[in-house]
């Protein structure tokens, strides 16, 4: 069996050195491994929130937007849109839109803000450890 030891603690591997689809790639491992955590990790707090609250079914709402768009909402028992912010619902929250329609300055401004409000409570280090996402992009059709 060979052994290999690092001579550095870190490499930097530039992609253009590398096959076009590696940055792409990685990037989609990396994605779908902490997204795996990320739904488990949901999925327990969607569970926990109906027995906090006595509820029995947690479920997807499917309307039509503005546009005439379909959207799907998470809702409980069918009609309402859970009370997230409830002192009895667990801490979890997740967010997705796509029609969110910002000028250049204001989507900087949006960074900003998310990168001082996520870096305000990465100083904290309470006691529960909780996994979090932010995401911001200029949206690309493919």
């Amino acid at each position: 069996m060979k052994w290999y030891r690092a001579v550095a603690d870190s490499y930097f591997v530039p992609f253009q050195q590398a096959p076009a689809e590696t940055a792409q790639g990685l990037s989609r491992q990396d994605w779908e491994q902490r997204r795996d955590g990320f739904l488990h990790s949901m999925t327990e707090a969607a569970t926990a929130y109906l027995e906090a609250w006595g509820l029995r079914e947690w479920g997807l709402r499917f309307d039509l937007d503005r546009q005439g768009r379909l959207v799907m909402q998470h809702t409980v028992d069918g009609e309402t849109a859970p009370d997230l912010l409830d002192r009895r619902s667990p801490a979890f929250l997740d967010i997705w839109v796509d029609d969110l329609a910002l000028t250049f300055d204001e989507a900087k401004a949006l960074q900003k803000e998310l990168t001082v409000v996520y870096r305000k409570y990465r100083r904290q280090g309470g006691g529960q450890r909780y996994l979090m996402r932010l995401a911001l992009a200029p949206r690309v059709e493919k």
